[in-house]
């Protein structure tokens, strides 16, 4: 542990934060040669520092300008640092290259004498100044080249703007045209991924079964696909089809219109970086393949294609509408789900990946095999679902009655409290609300990328910094809140879906906290409720 302990904080304080120290009294150091006045000094440095705080606070810098780390530095204990490590190695090179560029400009500066009238006018001259330029320019060009580099990387990335401009032209192409688009529901999914996250390489393939089952006929059927997508082929019907390709929005043409109760089976392949390339400032990350961990959801393209338009997506401040305005009567007949599919469906994953990890997916495990370094899973659901995910992991299991804990060796703090919670969650909502119509439920940790916790039919997923790393204390016992909380999505949220509408997150998120409040009140009394 304390070997451990000691490693961290050589990495943290002494690779990190070290260089910070040293560009910054560098950079002070070369404002008072150059001015030569102390408070004229310190006044521009405050500034500098200033400006450097509104621009993270305001979500504005990036690792071209972070000196500092303000907000880049997301700790995980599964793996340090694993996403952005280039830029960040990048950023630091340029900060040390900086600050020998700043103690070169302050010995070159500095007035050891005070200067005449004369040697001001001789050191101002321009062939003086363009000498002393010429000196500086081999030591400012490493720091020049660094920044240059990082500036283009994170202008390529999701954040930069060719990503933005991507997402933009998505929602400008079809916000008016598939915005509520009536669409068919999956009536099955089957799919294979292959996962390297040495090098976060997705290969994804597989097909969906869709059927018709609205009164009137659908002509075209969108699918929206991942921006970081490559080598992209499509099927209809077993078939190679080629859609209509709207900026990411793959829109089908069936032979012919489906009626209602009519199917189409959709099928594709592709493979991916995932995330692909850095961020602007290593933001939070909710879907990733890194050496780490996997976390991949059906609620984004990262392993298989959305169903119709995404309206979220490329939506900004400046082109943000209102929200739709719903009439009082919107419920009645059949309406969309807030997220997820709108009908149940029966779906087979099967996920291959290095073979010491653990390769989780909604369902049951109904195959388990290692051949030449690579495991393969398969996970088929024994009731209906309405989205899938999946996530991977070095994980210890602990199992409890029905239920299955897969956690990080490292983290065992909490475990005991968070399987007793698990049981009682699936046996006391089982009592109050309807039986559990799955034979497991799992609960998955990854890596804190994001801190955030989700409820997917049999395989809810954790942070680490969620529950695993909680510390309770007499006036909260945040452990069995949160665990009985993304229990209780099983039946709010899950079984129980709600309507695409005003109020949806009353009925699962609203829904979820009751159920935990009646928990705490059944297994830890009236004063911890």
């Amino acid at each position: 542990w304390w070997l451990a302990l000691g490693g961290i904080v050589s990495i943290v304080w002494g690779l990190l934060l070290i260089p910070t120290f040293m560009f910054w009294t560098s950079f002070v150091t070369a404002l008072y040669a150059a001015v030569g006045n102390r408070y004229t000094a310190i006044a521009l440095a405050i500034g500098a520092l200033a400006w450097t705080g509104w621009r993270a606070l305001t979500n504005q810098i990036s690792w071209a300008g972070n000196w500092a780390l303000w907000g880049a530095l997301r700790w995980s204990d599964l793996g340090p640092f694993e996403r952005d490590r280039t830029a960040l190695v990048l950023n630091r090179l340029m900060v040390l290259s900086a600050t020998i560029l700043f103690i070169a400009i302050a010995v070159r500066l500095f007035r050891r004498r005070s200067p005449d009238a004369v040697q001001t006018i001789h050191r101002l001259a321009p062939g003086s100044m363009w000498r002393s330029a010429l000196r500086l320019a081999p030591i400012a060009l490493v720091p020049l080249a660094l920044w240059i580099a990082l500036l283009f990387q994170v202008a390529q990335g999701p954040e930069g703007g060719a990503g933005k401009k991507a997402r933009k032209d998505y929602w400008a192409k079809n916000l008016k045209t598939w915005m509520d688009a009536p669409l068919p529901d999956i009536a099955r999914a089957d799919v294979a991924l292959r996962l390297d996250p040495a090098k976060s390489h997705l290969e994804s393939r597989g097909m969906l079964t869709l059927v018709n089952g609205l009164d009137s006929a659908l002509t075209q059927i969108p699918m929206t696909g991942g921006f970081e997508w490559r080598n992209v082929k499509w099927t209809m019907n077993g078939r190679a089809a080629t859609p209509e390709d709207a900026k990411k929005l793959y829109v089908f043409t069936p032979p012919h219109p489906l009626a209602k109760g009519d199917s189409v089976t959709i099928g594709w392949t592709f493979d991916s970086t995932f995330p692909e390339g850095i961020s602007k400032n290593n933001g939070n990350l909710e879907e990733f393949v890194i050496p780490a961990g996997v976390v991949l959801t059906g609620f984004t393209p990262s392993f298989m294609p959305v169903l119709g338009f995404m309206d979220d997506v490329g939506e900004t401040k400046d082109n943000k509408t209102d929200p739709r305005r719903y009439q009082r009567d919107y419920w009645k007949g059949i309406t969309p789900a807030s997220y997820g599919a709108t009908a149940w469906f029966p779906a087979r994953v099967t996920v291959t990946g290095p073979a010491d990890y653990t390769l989780n997916s909604v369902g049951v495990c109904t195959s388990n095999t290692v051949k030449n370094g690579w495991r393969t899973q398969v996970w088929e659901t024994d009731h209906p679902v309405k989205l899938l995910n999946v996530i991977c992991g070095h994980w210890k299991e602990r199992r409890g009655n029905g239920t299955t804990i897969y956690y990080a060796r490292m983290h065992g703090y909490n475990i005991d409290a968070m399987s007793r919670t698990l049981d009682a969650a699936r046996k006391y909502y089982s009592e109050w609300f309807l039986p559990y119509p799955w034979k497991e439920l799992k609960l998955s940790e990854f890596p804190a990328l994001a801190g955030y916790a989700q409820g997917f039919g049999t395989n809810i997923t954790f942070s680490e910094n969620i529950g695993f790393l909680t510390r309770n204390d007499p006036k909260t016992n945040a452990t069995f809140l949160v665990t009985a909380h993304e229990s209780a999505h099983q039946w709010w949220g899950n079984i129980v879906t709600p309507a695409k509408g005003p109020g949806s997150d009353f009925l699962s998120e609203s829904m979820a906290h009751f159920s935990t409040m009646l928990l705490f009140d059944k297994m830890l009394g009236p004063r911890e409720r």
